[in-house]
């Protein structure tokens, strides 16, 4: 079990995920819905919560593919503040893949 590092987490953002594969494969279809249930839009989150959502979806489609695959990520923390980029530093890549490669800037990762 991980500790979350960052204290003001939204934690009624996104309460439950919903993943429509579409036919004849041509990709999914994922909604986000808060704790009452509600949609949220992704184009109404910030670019940071952005960011996550998408490391969270990488994740996901990694963890539960057939494959070992290597992940090269550039600039992934740009967006974030100084205790978001701890957590994804300290817990999220670490576990990711057998082989991630992050491309930042200086200002990202010190």
């Amino acid at each position: 079990m991980h500790k979350i590092i960052n204290k003001r987490f939204k934690s009624n953002l996104i309460d439950s995920v919903e993943v429509l594969l579409l036919p004849n494969n041509e990709g999914m279809a994922i909604k986000l819905y808060n704790y009452r249930r509600e949609l949220v839009l992704k184009s109404n989150l910030s670019k940071g919560e952005q960011q996550v959502y998408i490391s969270a979806l990488m994740k996901a489609l990694i963890k539960e593919g057939s494959h070992k695959v290597p992940v090269f990520i550039d600039t992934p923390l740009g967006r974030l503040d100084m205790s978001h980029r701890n957590n994804l530093t300290q817990l999220y890549y670490p576990d990711l893949s057998h082989q991630v490669v992050l491309l930042s800037t200086d200002t990202e990762i010190v």
